[in-house]
């Protein structure tokens, strides 16, 4: 018999057995439907841990946002005080640009 491997998630543990519940069998389709199976802990050989991924996407984004409005307060000021034109609505000061 060859080497099998599961992928799934802890049910129980006790001095015999090691039962899981199957996310994935390679070997089994039966017993990949049944999605628990009890396996003799003495057959266990390896198991792996995965705590999963933590997602920093908000933090990326305030950082982002941060960053995109200061360069803009930054490169508004540097611009300075519209130049009056004939009748022009909208004039702004270098301070009223870097708002």
């Amino acid at each position: 018999m060859g080497k099998r491997f599961f992928v799934g998630s802890l049910v129980a543990l006790d001095a015999y057995t090691l039962k899981i519940w199957i996310n994935r069998c390679e070997w089994d389709l039966a017993r990949f439907l049944e999605n628990q199976v009890a396996l003799p802990l003495a057959s266990v050989t390896k198991v792996e841990v995965s705590w999963g991924k933590k997602s920093n996407g908000f933090i990326g984004a305030g950082i982002g946002a941060l960053v995109g409005a200061g360069t803009g307060a930054v490169i508004g000021f540097s611009f300075g005080d519209d130049p009056p034109l004939f009748g022009e609505p909208f004039l702004f000061s270098a301070e009223e640009k870097a708002l």
